[in-house]
């Protein structure tokens, strides 16, 4: 198939590498360029997942649709040159022969039963983006006739187009998560708790105004320089990543889980419970995702421990609520917003909200947060 683009200069590259930011099919024009201003018969832009050993997207040039197959389903996993690229620094081209040895690369089934039947077998790749388990990788391939004259013109030309490549992909994610922050705000202002959204490397995508007051406080749950969100108490944290893979991975069995996180001495501990936003199984992850940022996978609320029975009974003799308006104290207390409340009771919002305005006038209270933080007193009593 010919290329839709070619390059006439590398600055002419550069350019289209900045246009594809804003329209992403025309990745597929930057790669396709790239591979005949290098006049190397093949390049490839493409995401490898280290934990699985598995390709999650690709770009090429020059490749036929047989190979192409021929890698996504069988021989990614044995793509000996993975592991040198993965160890290399980021940024920085170098040569295949720095990944894996030449003699050794000819006696593997990846040279004799891909590579070869191709006609390439060396070339050059660099490391574009790297996460916790995820490569982004640049390379060009080509065979062993054309080293001499093609190879150190591709490793420079790498060099030149990757940084506009990597800062291209930083402003992709930059306006990705504008995107879904925008999104998602929304439906954040009516979870009373703390509410966190997190992608699947435990990331914060987005919190709530009670989340964001939370991670001031540092006490239970903090963000990390890398932009995770880490709870103080290590067994909370376990528990925590283990459930956000599941979210990822598509592990339906384990996928929701609520369970304890202790704060800092001094501190209210609190009940933590996180839930799948949608289905991400690693199948659907596309070569973008692992530069842009995944879509949200896990919704994390941080509810106060449930108001224990002295604690109610407290409640009700001293500020004289129903029965109904009990049980509305109650799911304010543990997370649940007022339309979730009303759901749940098959109410209509109006009468939740006539609820709710008649608890804070007994109780003496002007905003839903202030009876939040009255309940927490009440309930260390």
């Amino acid at each position: 198939m010919m290329p839709r683009y070619r390059a006439a200069t590398a600055d002419d590259l550069i350019h289209l590498v900045y246009e594809a930011c804003f329209a992403r099919e025309k990745w597929q024009d930057v790669v396709d360029g790239l591979g005949r201003l290098a006049c190397v018969p093949q390049i490839t832009m493409h995401a490898h997942d280290l934990q699985s050993n598995a390709g999650i997207g690709q770009i090429v040039f020059g490749r036929e649709p047989r190979f192409l197959s021929a890698f996504e389903d069988y021989f990614s996993a044995r793509n000996v040159w993975m592991p040198g690229i993965a160890r290399s620094p980021i940024g920085k081209a170098m040569s295949a022969e720095a990944f894996f040895p030449r003699d050794d690369l000819m006696k593997t089934e990846f040279y004799n039963d891909w590579l070869r039947p191709q006609g390439v077998g060396i070339g050059a790749g660099l490391v574009l983006k790297r996460q916790t388990d995820r490569l982004l990788v640049l390379s060009g391939q080509l065979g062993f006739a054309h080293e001499s004259k093609t190879l150190s013109p591709l490793i420079q030309l790498l060099d030149q187009i990757g940084p506009h490549i990597s800062r291209s992909f930083d402003l992709m994610r930059a306006m990705a998560v504008g995107r879904r922050t925008e999104e998602v705000g929304h439906y954040f202002d009516g979870i009373s708790s703390p509410a966190f959204l997190v992608d699947r490397s435990e990331t914060l995508v987005h919190c709530n105004e009670r989340g964001a007051e939370l991670l001031r406080a540092g006490s239970v749950v903090s963000v990390s320089r890398r932009g995770r969100l880490v709870f103080a108490d290590p067994l909370a944290q376990r528990t925590f990543e283990e459930v956000v893979y599941a979210n990822a991975v598509g592990d339906t069995s384990r996928m929701s889980r609520s369970f304890p996180a202790r704060g800092r001495p001094g501190t209210t501990n609190r009940a933590v419970l996180v839930v799948p936003v949608a289905s991400n199984e690693r199948r659907t992850i596309d070569l973008f995702a692992s530069v842009v940022g995944d879509r949200p996978v896990a919704l994390v609320t941080l509810a106060e421990p449930p108001l224990r029975e002295r604690s109610l009974l407290h409640i009700v003799k001293r500020f004289g609520l129903t029965g109904a308006e009990l049980r509305l104290v109650e799911a304010i207390y543990a997370g649940k917003s007022l339309h979730e409340h009303a759901d749940e009771r098959r109410l209509s919002i109006h009468t939740a909200r006539n609820q709710l305005r008649s608890v804070m006038s007994k109780m003496g209270v002007a905003r839903q947060a202030q009876l939040v933080s009255l309940l927490a007193q009440l309930s260390a009593l």
